[in-house]
């Protein structure tokens, strides 16, 4: 960035909003105005804008060339609305996730997202990177709790999409489209959340086992999910790859009775390893561990595999014989896993017997980071999003190492 450039952008924020301890600089506008005049700045001098937001996802740290400032919107961290009769949140996007959600508990209102950063993750960088979201059973992911988005575009002007309901929104269908693209169209700054009623009962359990082939695999996953087809969540992770002890946590949300008797039934099912929790030590320790196994895995090359649900079973009995010690984690009614492996003849490997089960090509964080975004997309939505992308940054001032 030349000096009178970076000069007129820290005078727009203030130069107590820079933070020069970090190479380059990065910018934190403390207001939405700020940001849009920053970003008028930027247009004018036609120099790109790095969006990121608190740091957590790897996408956010990737390098990205082209850019003359850096900008965090981790600042913008106002909690504008919590509305209990029509069950929304309205929240800047520098708000934390966790806090968000602890936020609306307190309004009897659940959030049904879990972002797997953990506490430091921004609800602005969890929509915009797509960030590790583990969807809820029956709930939907993220992108579906998102109702409205205002965003700054390339202008400096803010937009709006969506709106407070879900129900007739002109343009609902476009904060789903802009969920998980990097703010290469415009710079999310402000979401409008869907909460739900706070279940009456919430129970984990945390199941250990240690499993010593793939036929005792098969037939622990598929005791799993017939005890959990009712479970908001069922998750497991193997820090030491699928040979050493693994780890499942199986949540359940509503009637005390029914959730209590589902518990019972995972107890009976595995012997009694059996933590229960409704918000106790052991299933929080579970979650921890999750969240940070998914960084591990996240700063060693991450590699997410997405599959048919129904081909689980499979999937981790292929895997247990390919490589029964690299670790991973799973979110097991939905067919998603990560898993870190640096070896191209086994990524290879590993890719075949995904396809084989009807999954989809391997994606690897790192590689989406510094290519382009085209892979998102359908041929008839790569078409909308050149159309937006005309409409909002036509000069490709936003992170423009992403292109379409």
């Amino acid at each position: 960035m030349n000096d009178a450039l970076f000069y007129d952008c820290a005078t727009i924020i203030g130069d107590e909003n820079v933070d020069a301890t970090q190479d380059p600089p990065v910018f934190l506008p403390p207001g939405i105005q700020h940001l849009c005049a920053l970003v008028k700045r930027c247009s004018e001098a036609k120099q790109g804008i790095r969006i990121a937001g608190a740091g957590t996802h790897p996408l956010n740290t990737a390098q990205s060339s082209g850019c003359a400032l850096t900008v965090s919107l981790r600042a913008l961290d106002a909690v504008v609305e919590v509305n209990v009769d029509d069950q929304l949140l309205v929240a800047q996007a520098g708000v934390r996730v966790d806090d968000l959600i602890a936020l609306a508990e307190r309004f009897h209102l659940f959030l049904p997202i879990d972002i797997t950063s953990g506490k430091n993750a921004t609800i602005g960088g969890a929509y915009m990177t797509g960030a590790f979201v583990s969807p809820p059973s029956g709930y939907g992911s993220l992108a579906r709790a998102v109702t409205g988005v205002r965003a700054v575009a390339a202008t400096g002007e803010i937009v709006t999409f969506g709106g407070r309901t879900v129900k007739n929104v002109t343009g609902f269908e476009v904060t789903r489209f802009l969920y998980g693209t990097m703010g290469m169209f415009a710079a999310a700054v402000e979401l409008t959340l869907k909460a739900l009623p706070l279940p009456e009962y919430r129970a984990t359990a945390v199941v250990s086992a240690t499993l010593s082939s793939a036929d005792m695999w098969d037939r622990f996953i598929r005791d799993i999910e017939s005890v959990s087809s009712g479970a908001t969540r069922a998750e497991f992770i193997a820090p030491e790859g699928l040979g050493g002890r693994c780890e499942f946590g199986i949540r359940f949300d509503g009637f005390k009775e029914i959730v209590d008797g589902s518990i019972r039934r995972i107890g009976d099912m595995s012997g009694g390893a059996v933590t229960v929790d409704a918000g106790s030590v052991r299933a929080g320790e579970f979650e921890n561990r999750r969240r940070a196994l998914a960084r591990t895995l996240a700063d060693a090359g991450l590699l997410t595999i997405t599959l048919p649900p129904a081909a689980t079973p499979a999937f981790i009995e292929g895997m247990y014989g390919l490589a029964p010690e690299a670790p991973l984690s799973g979110h097991l009614q939905h067919g998603r896993f990560h898993i870190a492996v640096t070896d191209n003849e086994l990524q290879s490997r590993i890719g075949h017997l995904v396809r084989a089960l009807g999954g989809g090509e391997p994606l690897g964080w790192y590689e989406f980071a510094s290519g382009n975004l085209s892979q998102l997309f359908t041929p008839q939505e790569r078409s909308l999003a050149l159309a937006l992308k005309r409409e909002l940054d036509p000069g490709s001032l936003f992170n423009p190492h992403l292109v379409l």
